[in-house]
C-alpha cells in the first residue's frame, strides 16, 4: 500500500490495518507458526467424575435404606443420602438443606413450601408419556402433591384410615360393614359381648375388643378429623378447619363435636369391661391387635413392611398367626372397607344439619395424614439429577419397589392395583389383597375430601387437638375440650401471622390468596 494511501485513510481505518500488518508480519519475522487457540478439551481426555447428588430423607428409615439401595444398582451417579427426623429439620440450620431432594412426610408439604425449601415441578418433565402422571391416582395428583394451583412433589403413596373386619366373625354371626358412623357404633356394642361373638373371641383371660383405633400421640386429632371429615364436608363450602375470611378456628362446631362424642362412645363400649380400653394405640400397634385376633375390627391400614412372619404370603383368604403372638382360636379372614360415612352434613354458614339428596350416605376421605412425597429443592445444585431421580423415584416402574418398604406409603397408581399384594401384611389373602387395592382406587377417586392440616405450625395444631381428645376420653364434655383447642389454634395462628397462615391456609385447600 503506498505510503501517501495510508495517511489519507480516517484514524480508525488507519489503526486496523496498522494491526493487521503487525499480526502477520511478527509470526513471520520471528520465524515461528501460527497456533491456533484451543477452545476445547481433548476429545481423548477423561471425564471428571460425577458430582454427588444430595438426598435427605425425613422420618423413614427403612424408605431411605432401599431408596439407596435401588439407585445404586441403577444408576452411575453417587449419593449422599441423609436421615432427620421432623424435629431435627426444624430445630436444624440452614445447612441440613443443602440437599437437591427431600422426602419427607406428607403433611409436611405446606411447610416447606412456604419457606421456599422446594419448588414447583416442571410440568413439561412430570406430564411426559414416560412418567404417566394420569396413572397416579386423583386425589394423589388433585389434593396430596398439590400447593395452590401448583405441583410441589411426586407421590410415593398416602394411605386414608381404612376400617379392617373379620370376614369369617361377621359371616358368622350375619352382618354387614358399617355405612355410617351410627351402624359402625351398633357393631361395636354388639361385638363387644363375648357371649354374642362365641368361639370367634380369644379366651377369657384375654383381651377383647370390638374395635381398635389410633388415639394414641400424633393420632387421636387425626382420628377425630377422620371420623368428622363426613360431616364437616360441605360440597358448598371451602371452610372447613378454618373459616377462610378470617382463620377462626372451625373445630369447636357442631360437626366436631359430634365426631368427638362419638368417638368416646365407641372408646367406652368396645370391650366388655374385663379388660380397660388402651387410649394410646398407634396405627401399627392397632394393626398388630388385629391380626392377633384380639378385635373384630380396627381403624388403620394394611402394610407389607410389618411382616411379622418368616413365611411367604398365603394364597387363599385364611390368615396366618403373628410370630410374637398367640395364634388365634381359628384362622382370619381379612376385608376392607372404608371407613363410614353420614347422611348429613353440617353447614357452617346457616350452622344447621342438612341431609343429602334421597338419603344418599357420602363418605370422605382425609387425606395428609400418613404418605410420603419427594420433592426437588429450592438450595440443590443438580436440579436436572433431582428431577430424574423423582421421575425414578415415582414412576410407572420403581414406583412399587421402593415404596412398599415404608409402612406410611400405600399404593398410588392404578396400574399397581394388579399387585397390591406388595402393599399389605402377609396375614392378608389374595383375594383380600386385591380387594384392598380396588377400595384404595375408589378412595383416591373421590370428588370430595378432608385435607388434614398441613400449614405452618402443623404439628402444634395436631398437638391440641390430640389433647382436645384425651380430654374427652378422661370424661370433659366434647364441647369444652373442642372449644380449649380452638383457643389454642387462635394462639398459633396469632403468633405465626394471621396474613401469612390464611394464605397459606388457602394455598392447602388448593386456591390461591
Amino acid at each position: 500500500m503506498p505510503i501517501r494511501t495510508y495517511f489519507m485513510m480516517p484514524r480508525t481505518r488507519r489503526l486496523a490495518s496498522f494491526l493487521l500488518i503487525i499480526a502477520v508480519v511478527l509470526p513471520l519475522a520471528s520465524g515461528c507458526p501460527s497456533v491456533e487457540p484451543q477452545t476445547s478439551a481433548p476429545t481423548d481426555a477423561p471425564p471428571g467424575p460425577p458430582r454427588t447428588l444430595e438426598v435427605l430423607v425425613i422420618d423413614d428409615d427403612p424408605l431411605a435404606t432401599a431408596l439407596q439401595r435401588q439407585w445404586q444398582a441403577r444408576s452411575d451417579t453417587p449419593i449422599n443420602l441423609r436421615r432427620a427426623t421432623t424435629d431435627e429439620v426444624r430445630a436444624a440450620a440452614d445447612s441440613i438443606w443443602a440437599t437437591d431432594v427431600v422426602v419427607f412426610p406428607s403433611g409436611l408439604l405446606g411447610e416447606l413450601a412456604e419457606h421456599e425449601r422446594i419448588v414447583p415441578l416442571a410440568k413439561r418433565q412430570f406430564e411426559s408419556d414416560e412418567f404417566a402422571r394420569q396413572d397416579v391416582f386423583e386425589l394423589l395428583r388433585r389434593g396430596e402433591t398439590a400447593w395452590g394451583e401448583e405441583s410441589f412433589a411426586v407421590a410415593l403413596g398416602s394411605p386414608q384410615l381404612t376400617l379392617l373386619y373379620r370376614r369369617d366373625l361377621f359371616e358368622s354371626l350375619d352382618l354387614i360393614p358399617p355405612t355410617t358412623w351410627s351402624d359402625y357404633q351398633q357393631l361395636v356394642d354388639r361385638l363387644a359381648q363375648r357371649d354374642a361373638v362365641g368361639d370367634a373371641a380369644p379366651v377369657a383371660d384375654q383381651i377383647w375388643y370390638a374395635t381398635r383405633e389410633p388415639l394414641g400421640e400424633g393420632w387421636a386429632g387425626q382420628l377425630l378429623l377422620a371420623r368428622a371429615a363426613a360431616y364437616v364436608r360441605h360440597p358448598n363450602q371451602y371452610s372447613t378447619l378454618f373459616d377462610l375470611r378470617d382463620m377462626r378456628p372451625l373445630i369447636d362446631g357442631a360437626p366436631f363435636v359430634r365426631a368427638l362424642e362419638e368417638l368416646v362412645k365407641a372408646a367406652e363400649s368396645s370391650s366388655d369391661g374385663t379388660h380397660t380400653q388402651q387410649h394410646a394405640a398407634t396405627p401399627a400397634q392397632v394393626r398388630k391387635d388385629f391380626f392377633a385376633g384380639r378385635c373384630a375390627m380396627a381403624l388403620t391400614w394394611p402394610t407389607s413392611a410389618e411382616a411379622t412372619r418368616s413365611a411367604g404370603p398365603t394364597s387363599g383368604d385364611a390368615a396366618s398367626s403373628t410370630a410374637s403372638d398367640p395364634a388365634p382360636d381359628r384362622p382370619l379372614e381379612v376385608r376392607f372397607a372404608a371407613l363410614p360415612g353420614s347422611a348429613s352434613v353440617y353447614n357452617f354458614r346457616s350452622q344447621m344439619w342438612e341431609d343429602h339428596p334421597a338419603g344418599d350416605v357420602t363418605r370422605v376421605p382425609l387425606v395428609a395424614c400418613a404418605g410420603r412425597l419427594a420433592a426437588v429443592t429450592r438450595s440443590g445444585r443438580r436440579s436436572s439429577s433431582a428431577t430424574t431421580m423423582l421421575l425414578w423415584l415415582g414412576g410407572v416402574e420403581l414406583g412399587n419397589t421402593v415404596a412398599p418398604t415404608s409402612s406410611a406409603t400405600t399404593l398410588f397408581r392404578a396400574s399397581q392395583i394388579n399387585s397390591s399384594r406388595r402393599w399389605v401384611n402377609p396375614e392378608v389373602g389374595d383375594r383380600a389383597a386385591r380387594q384392598y387395592g380396588d377400595l384404595v382406587r375408589d378412595t383416591q377417586t373421590q370428588s370430595v375430601w378432608l385435607t388434614s392440616v398441613r400449614i405452618p405450625g402443623r404439628q402444634r395444631y395436631l398437638a391440641a387437638l390430640d389433647a382436645a381428645v384425651q380430654r374427652a376420653l378422661a370424661g370433659e364434655s366434647a364441647q369444652l375440650a373442642l372449644s380449649a383447642a380452638a383457643s389454642t389454634w387462635q394462639q398459633i395462628t396469632a403468633e405465626l401471622g394471621r396474613d401469612q397462615q390464611q394464605s397459606a391456609y388457602s394455598r392447602s385447600i388448593g386456591l390461591e390468596p
